[in-house]
């Protein structure tokens, strides 16, 4: 019977010890972040974080980059692109490893062509695709 009870409060120790290692884990997979003028806070695994212009989701305990906000808020993923002000332009990571824009070709008029930076074309006028500074 002592004997019974001895192992019954060993796999009870083992049960908690597992349990608290459990939650030991979980918490390292969430997020621990600021921004958007907010306190920083918890994020749990998979969750979706918007910041500004940009969108991330929490992955084993860091903020992963998925792509970026289109002028009309639409979401699209990073190599995605959208049409602005006669600019196409593309949601990258750039080489410092963070998400930004990048114009990538000139659709002038309805937008049912385009041109890449440097190419030049005819309408009204002669016009040449440039980069904005």
């Amino acid at each position: 019977m002592i004997m019974m009870a001895f192992l019954l409060f060993i796999l009870l120790l083992l049960f908690v010890d597992a349990q608290s290692l459990n939650n030991d884990q979980q918490s390292r997979r969430r997020c621990w972040s600021s921004g958007n003028g907010k306190p920083a806070q918890w994020w749990e695994q998979g969750e979706r974080v918007d910041r500004g212009r940009y969108w991330y989701v929490c992955s084993g305990g860091e903020l992963q980059p998925q792509g970026c906000f289109t002028s009309k808020d639409e979401r699209i993923f990073i190599y995605g692109t959208f049409v602005q002000n006669g600019y196409e332009m593309q949601c990258i990571i750039g080489n410092d490893g963070y998400l930004q824009f990048k114009f990538t070709a000139c659709v002038p008029g309805n937008g049912s062509l385009r041109y890449m930076v440097g190419e030049t074309w005819e309408d009204e006028q002669v016009c040449t695709c440039r980069l904005l500074a």
